[in-house]
């Protein structure tokens, strides 16, 4: 997942999410030691996720175009253009 993760961040993807959100730490348990290379913001009481519009949790940011919910490898894989290995 390394690789992939990093294809994400290069991309610009980011997630935005909260800590007592049960499907963010999933997301990041899925991606396990590569979540490192994740652009993630939290929004626990930031600003800055409303000033973006952002509504739910989590939501994933590709290209541009937003993606709320939870989003499976090959989810991610076809928003992105990144390939899985």
């Amino acid at each position: 997942m390394e690789e992939f993760a990093i294809c994400l961040s290069g991309r610009g993807a980011r997630m935005y999410g909260a800590s007592w959100c049960s499907h963010c730490k999933d997301q990041k348990e899925m991606f396990g030691d590569s979540w490192k290379h994740i652009d993630y913001i939290e929004c626990s009481g930031a600003n800055a996720c409303r000033k973006a519009g952002i509504r739910g949790y989590p939501t994933w940011e590709i290209d541009g175009n937003r993606y709320p919910g939870a989003a499976s490898f090959e989810q991610l894989s076809s928003y992105s253009g990144c390939g899985l290995g």
